[in-house]
């Protein structure tokens, strides 16, 4: 028995170096993703797509990053890809039909598209067999974060709805935070209501009450890993402080004086932290002129 203890306790070591948390492989795919990204920007559609491949075979629920996928594969001219991505994408609860490409669009309206149009059924059966259909009726009914307000002169504007995010809340509070695993891309309006309902990240009291439920499923691999980047570097912006993952650049693409970031070493650290790509591969993606960016002193 002593002469096995060496070997056992090699063996455990090996299997937890190699182990990886939920959250750690969600950071790993968005790192593969991102890099996917890259690369069909620079037209290597045949690599774009080999690292799409080992990304959903770590994460293969979400739905939204198979848009990009399919996309790429077109442009490579692999309409066999392109349906057993859509496969996959439906299976997952994407609907193709809230995102628009002329590309997807002519392939759809052809017979190139017939394996995935005759699957299409199907896998929407089966998308609704595993989803939280109970959550995804729900989240619709928390609403827009907008309501259409008409003053006593009849004039009409909009205005936030606070009851939007009471409504969040109590969903939250009843069945956990909605993510890809239960409702699909749908899990995105919860990132829009809380960035036009919220400021003050984290300090709010309200930012404080959704907080543990989002975090608890960014801890289990269920939510992605930069989903709160946004949040501070919104509240950095608004702050007059640096951005730490310079997320925000393309928002503000048109206005480069929001362009302050954090020093690069710092920035790069940041961004790999939460599974985000160089940040020279984003400003290259979104054609955003690298010389216009301030980086913090370190």
């Amino acid at each position: 028995m002593r002469q096995a203890f060496p070997f056992l306790v090699l063996l455990f070591g090996t299997f937890a170096a190699n182990g990886q948390s939920p959250k750690e492989k969600f950071i790993k795919y968005g790192l593969q993703v991102d890099r996917a990204k890259t690369a069909a920007a620079h037209g290597r559609h045949q690599q774009a797509m080999a690292i799409y491949d080992s990304a959903f075979a770590l994460v293969p629920f979400m739905a939204y990053d198979y848009f990009d996928a399919v996309l790429n594969a077109l442009a490579a001219g692999r309409d066999d890809k392109a349906n057993d991505l859509l496969i996959q994408a439906t299976e997952n609860g994407f609907k193709v039909e809230s995102r628009y490409d002329p590309a997807l669009q002519e392939f759809l309206l052809s017979e190139r598209s017939m394996p995935y149009l005759n699957m299409r059924d199907y896998m929407k059966e089966r998308w609704l067999a595993h989803a939280d259909t109970t959550m995804i009726r729900k989240l619709t009914k928390v609403g827009s974060w907008t309501i259409l307000l008409e003053d006593d002169n009849g004039a009409l504007s909009y205005s936030t709805d606070p009851a939007a995010f009471e409504r969040l809340l109590s969903l939250a509070r009843e069945r956990g935070w909605p993510t890809p695993l239960n409702v699909g891309s749908a899990f995105y309006m919860t990132q829009n209501l809380l960035l036009e309902q919220l400021d003050n990240y984290p300090d709010n009291p309200r930012w404080q009450q959704v907080l543990p439920y989002i975090r608890s499923a960014m801890d289990r691999g269920a939510l992605p890993p930069d989903y709160l980047a946004p949040f501070q570097d919104m509240e950095n912006i608004k702050q007059g402080k640096p951005m730490a993952y310079g997320i925000l650049l393309s928002y503000y693409r048109e206005d480069p004086s929001k362009w302050y970031v954090v020093d690069h070493a710092s920035l790069e650290k940041n961004r790999r932290s939460v599974g985000l790509g160089s940040i020279e591969d984003f400003l290259f993606r979104y054609d955003l002129d690298p010389s216009l960016m301030r980086y913090a002193e370190p």
